[in-house]
């Protein structure tokens, strides 16, 4: 599964920006641990680099920029391009240093053992 994880506690500010509460997310580790109560254990987890979660943020801007140029008409672009540029300023200010994404692979059973020899 792929979730968003806080990398440190969230400011009161940025949680109003995007509209959620501290509990909807958890840290990198309550989420690698979330699987324990569907009897899965964690077995990988591969961690979006602060490039990756740039990349991800700056092509969604770029995406309605293009999309509001190619559409002036269109009655939604004004509330559109307010949303995208309100998300834009949260992420600059503080996302950037305070959410991460990961993606987690979870195995059902647990390990197991292992033979000896």
């Amino acid at each position: 599964m792929g979730e968003p994880y806080w990398r440190h506690e969230p400011e009161r500010e940025y949680l109003e920006a995007i509209g959620v509460t501290r509990n909807d997310f958890g840290t990198h580790h309550q989420n690698a641990e979330a699987g324990r109560e569907c009897g899965l254990e964690a077995v990988y987890t591969l961690v979006s680099s602060q490039d990756d979660w740039d990349r991800y943020e700056g092509l969604q801007w770029y995406a309605a920029e293009t999309w509001a140029s190619d559409h002036r008409d269109d009655p939604d672009v004004e509330t559109v391009l307010k949303q995208v540029r309100e998300s834009k300023t949260a992420y600059l200010r503080w996302g950037r240093k305070t959410m991460g994404w990961a993606i987690y692979v979870f195995k059902k059973g647990g390990y197991g053992t292992v033979p000896v020899g």
